[in-house]
């Protein structure tokens, strides 16, 4: 089938709405001036002077704007000139054009458009091309484009030509839904400002003054990006019913530089509602956005659903906001800015005043005068540094809230990070009291030492008991710090049958796959990720340096991740509270505490106390939190005095 579209550039092609009053004059977008098409016959030395284009005389002077867009204006260029009325050709702008405009000579040629199926063509594509049956002629001025593919038999092709000769000016793939319509003839094409749209796009545009009506067999374009109040488009119509066959945005240039660009506008937030079919009103985070046939559904981090975080591209159109793309995303961007992630990496680039954006490990971050502290302890700041960077995440930006140079062997890959970790796990076997040496627990190695702490609380030590085990990793060494018996509930899984063990550390390997699997390792300690782990990054994002939550099973010699996810750290909440302890559970630091009347969850990393200090009910506290999906977390507690009593020593 042939899709036959023919544009009368002598008598029907308008622009910007207004219809064309003589062979290639139109009136000019700002309503009182014309423009003319044609090929430049003679031009002057410079630019002031007669310029004689398609057989008219312009008159060129030192107020006239030059364009060269398109090519340089020569003699046998295409040319558009703008200028006063009929009775004065003084030149405002000439510009360049691309030849096809001009339709291959001096002002006074028709061209035709075709779609249709590519049958045959030539090894060199000078020659004789078949579409649909019919023979047009490329030659050296021929221009193509495949921009919707290579040419191949079958291909659906736009071969624009000039009647009689067949002689071909472009031919150019193309979608092949152009090739499967209903064969249109004589229609006409615009180029004109969007003023208003509905918004499912089916109904009445206005466009450069005029309505044009969208069918459900129009065909909308957005390749040249998002239709919005003050795009340029092209409209392509049926003769006087000014239905529309075809809408699609263009450049700016087409409407000479009047369209612009839509306001790039971004929102996250959690899904609160979605609209039949995905295509209606969606409320995220309580803000209404429209989307439309035309939008963009990405579901790369799962599926959109009620409670799922959602990145919103959208725009503004008569008060609404109109949906560009809706995506699924990680949690972690719309958890706002109540904790704080690390992450060790090579400095991309940086600002020359430290403020401004940072690009570690091809990341962005936001350092500001008001949030960041630079700290050079280890070097200056350089391209190549190695730097820990502690971020939190707010609509979608990562904000340093630190910046610090490192050794380099920290970014360097497996070095192990500093820091406290620790693991729920049953023990597998232990030395005899005092309990110094070698500690086997979760199927981990850990030497105890006589600094080591040990507490039995919760029964006494013995195979299969759990325990939490605070570490520190060092040259290959897990040391304990503190070993105490805990509840059994605590190394079983959800279900609370099987044994599930937990560790909570810093990432020093991750594995280079897309997907996460493979082996990392986590605080000294080794894990393998396989197709069934589950990966959440709900408190920031996967990189050497986060502070992850590790549940693992044994198989074997194997400790195999059961799930992963990025997590908050002790005093990683932006949260700190001082108030009276009103309840709390001392048998079990995992249950809620209750801080001035209000209830807090504890995180399982909770710390309680230090140096023996425990909280007492009725006494104050300070505690370090963040808040989840509108729950608090508490990670800290300490008795106040801890915090504010000054130490004092006697002489």
């Amino acid at each position: 089938m042939r899709v036959l579209k023919i544009c009368f550039s002598l008598v029907f092609v308008v622009l910007l709405g207004v219809g064309v009053v003589s062979p290639f004059v139109g009136q000019a977008d700002d309503g009182n001036n014309l423009d003319f098409v044609g090929i430049v016959d003679s031009r002057p030395t410079g630019v002031t002077g007669t310029w004689v284009i398609g057989g008219k005389s312009f008159t060129a002077t030192s107020s006239t704007q030059i364009e060269e867009e398109h090519g340089t204006l020569s003699v046998g260029v295409c040319a558009k000139v703008e200028y006063p009325s009929a009775t004065d050709l003084t030149a405002i702008k000439i510009e360049s054009k691309e030849p096809l405009e001009c339709s291959g000579g001096g002002g006074d040629a028709l061209h035709m458009q075709v779609y249709g199926i590519l049958q045959s063509f030539p090894a060199g594509q000078t020659g004789n091309w078949v579409v649909d049956g019919v023979t047009y002629v490329a030659d050296a001025g021929t221009e193509f484009n495949e921009e919707h593919g290579p040419f191949t038999i079958g291909q659906c092709v736009e071969v624009k030509f000039l009647p009689g000769s067949n002689q071909a000016l472009e031919i150019e793939t193309e979608e092949s839904y152009k090739c499967s319509g209903t064969p249109v003839t004589g229609f006409t094409e615009i180029y004109g400002v969007v003023e208003s749209f509905p918004a499912d796009l089916v109904g009445a545009w206005v466009v450069a003054g005029t309505t044009y009506t969208a069918t459900l067999d129009t065909q909308f374009e957005q390749v040249n990006g998002p239709f919005f109040v003050g795009a340029c488009v092209e409209v392509k119509f049926v003769g006087n019913t000014k239905t529309a066959v075809e809408i699609g945005t263009t450049t700016p240039d087409d409407c000479d530089g009047t369209g612009g660009e839509p306001a790039e506008l971004k929102f996250y937030g959690v899904v609160d509602t979605i609209p039949v079919g995905m295509v209606g009103d969606w409320v995220i985070e309580g803000e209404t956005f429209t989307s439309t046939s035309t939008t963009t559904i990405k579901q790369e981090h799962g599926p959109l659903a009620v409670g799922v975080c959602a990145e919103v591209e959208y725009f503004i159109s008569s008060g609404d906001k109109i949906a560009t793309k809706i995506g699924s995303e990680e949690p972690y961007k719309c958890n706002g800015a109540t904790f704080t992630n690390e992450v060790y990496g090579t400095v991309n680039s940086f600002p020359t005043s430290f403020f401004g954006t940072w690009v570690v490990d091809g990341i962005n971050y936001v350092a500001d005068p008001a949030l960041t502290e630079l700290e050079q302890s280890a070097g200056a700041f350089a391209v190549g540094s190695c730097v820990k960077v502690q971020y939190f995440v707010e609509s979608g930006i990562n904000k340093a809230t630190k910046i610090e140079t490192e050794n380099a062997g920290d970014c360097s890959g497996g070095a192990e990070l500093p820091g406290l970790s620790k693991v729920y796990a049953t023990i597998d076997s232990f030395p005899p009291s005092p309990f110094v040496g070698t500690w086997q627990i979760g199927g981990v190695d850990y030497e105890a030492t006589a600094v080591t702490q040990f507490e039995q609380d919760h029964g006494a030590f013995a195979n299969g008991v759990c325990v939490e085990a605070k570490y520190t990793a060092s040259s290959g060494v897990n040391s304990l710090v503190k070993v105490e018996t805990e509840s059994a509930y605590k190394c079983q899984n959800s279900g609370g049958v099987q044994p599930e063990f937990s560790g909570y550390g810093v990432v020093e390997v991750m594995p280079p796959t897309t997907d996460f699997t493979g082996v990392w390792q986590v605080s000294g300690i080794t894990y393998t990720a396989t197709a069934g782990t589950e990966f959440k990054q709900e408190h920031g994002f996967f990189a050497v340096g986060a502070f992850v939550e590790v549940k693992y099973v044994i198989s074997g010699t194997t400790r195999l991740m059961t799930s992963l996810e990025t997590h908050v750290a002790p005093n990683a909440g932006t949260n700190t509270v001082s108030g009276l302890l009103t309840a709390f559970d001392a048998n079990d630091k995992w249950n809620d505490w209750t801080i001035d009347g209000k209830i807090y969850k504890a995180d399982p990393v909770i710390e309680v106390g230090t140096n023996g200090q425990v909280p007492v009910a009725g006494e104050p506290v300070i505690l370090n939190s963040y808040q989840l999906n509108g729950v608090d977390y508490v990670t800290v507690v300490n008795m106040a005095s801890q915090t504010f009593l000054p130490v004092v020593s006697q002489p």
